[in-house]
C-alpha cells in the first residue's frame, strides 16, 4: 500500500512539473442516474439508483477522463443489498454536431466491483477489469456550465453494467457554442 501511494504520488508530481501537458479540462457530476446489472451466468439482474463523478484532463493534447461510479439498489422490503463501484480511464472524442451541442464518444479500460445477495443469507462479492463504452450528448451554452445526457456500457467478463444518466458538467474553460 505504501508502494502504491509514493508511485501515485510521483506520476502526480511529474505530471504537475511538466503543467504544459497536463491540464484539467473539466469536472463531471451525474446526480440523477439509474442503472443495471445482468450477469451473464443468469445468476441475478439487479438495478437501481447510480451516482458518478468524472474529471477530464488532456495530456499531450488527448482527451481523458478519469471515472469514478457508484450504485445500490433502492429496497423497501426484503434483505437484499446490492451494489456496485467501477474506476476507470477513458480516451474521449468531442464532435461538434451544432454549435449548442457536443457529442462525446469514449472508450477505456477499467476496474468494477461487485456485491450482490444470492439468497437471502449469502452474499457475493467480485471484482473484474472491465471495458466502459458510451455516448454523451452535452448542450453547450455561454457559461461555463453545462447539461446533458449520458449512455454508458461496462463489460466484464461476468457482468454487463448498463448506466443512464444525466450530466452536469462544469468547464475551467468557457466552451462557445
Amino acid at each position: 500500500m505504501k508502494k502504491q501511494f509514493i508511485a501515485s504520488l510521483f506520476c502526480i508530481s511529474i505530471l504537475y512539473v511538466n503543467g504544459q501537458e497536463f491540464r484539467v479540462n473539466d469536472i463531471q457530476f451525474l446526480p440523477l442516474s439509474i442503472f443495471h446489472i445482468h450477469n451473464k451466468n443468469g445468476n441475478f439482474d439487479t438495478g437501481g439508483l447510480h451516482f458518478g463523478l468524472d474529471v477530464g484532463i488532456e495530456i499531450f493534447k488527448q482527451d481523458i477522463r478519469l471515472q469514478l461510479n457508484t450504485g445500490s439498489n433502492i429496497n423497501i422490503l426484503g434483505t437484499s443489498d446490492d451494489s456496485f463501484y467501477s474506476i476507470n480511464v477513458l480516451y474521449e472524442k468531442s464532435p461538434k454536431i451544432l454549435n449548442w451541442m457536443e457529442t462525446d464518444i469514449y472508450a477505456g479500460i477499467g476496474f468494477q466491483h461487485q456485491s450482490y445477495t444470492k439468497y437471502q443469507s449469502i452474499t457475493i462479492n467480485s471484482s473484474h477489469f472491465n471495458i466502459p463504452v458510451g455516448l454523451r450528448f452535452m448542450f453547450l451554452n455561454e457559461n461555463r456550465i453545462s447539461l446533458g445526457l449520458q449512455s454508458q456500457s461496462e463489460f466484464n467478463k461476468n457482468n454487463i453494467t448498463l448506466i443512464y444518466s444525466t450530466v452536469i458538467r462544469y468547464n475551467f474553460k468557457n466552451k462557445k457554442p
